[in-house]
């Protein structure tokens, strides 16, 4: 339930209402080893609905769940947290990595991120922001004044 109460949409009912017009990062979610038919239910979808893969990424935590996406032509982006910073030696299965706003401080991910696509997550204040922008490429926000991100990140064309 969200919030207010409200069901959560499913995956059909957010791609309905956007037609493909803004770009969309969806994680799956592994729950209880179901990644073999989470990955043939999402590839369904994307074959019965999407025209545009490049409109999506697909993020997860489960290496499992984005395997396959990666040669089926959609960017995949392997989830990094801290607490299981092991899973860093698999990035090979993604197109690149989604990291733990943290993780950006070892050198590893520095050198990474020099050759590769980062994403950061998840960025909550200004002096974050700035320890994470050298070596991100993307940056996941939450609250966070939207002027000042949109001031700070004005060098990005």
């Amino acid at each position: 339930k969200l919030p207010d109460g409200g069901d959560i949409p499913t995956l059909k009912e957010v791609f309905d209402l956007n037609h493909e017009q803004v770009p969309c990062v969806v994680e799956l979610k592994v729950y209880k080893s179901n990644h073999h038919r989470l990955v043939k239910k999402v590839k369904e979808f994307f074959k019965e609905n999407v025209k545009d893969k490049s409109n999506f990424i697909l993020i997860s935590f489960d290496p499992r769940a984005i395997l396959l996406f990666k040669f089926f032509g959609i960017l995949t982006e392997l989830l990094i947290c801290i607490n299981a910073s092991w899973v860093y030696a698999l990035r090979f299965v993604a197109n690149s990595i989604d990291v733990e706003y943290g993780l950006l401080e070892n050198k590893r991910y520095q050198k990474y991120s020099n050759k590769h696509l980062v994403n950061s997550w998840t960025i909550e204040d200004k002096d974050v922001l700035e320890k994470v922008k050298e070596h991100s490429d993307l940056i996941t926000f939450q609250h966070i004044d939207t002027a000042f991100v949109q001031d700070e990140l004005s060098f990005i064309k």
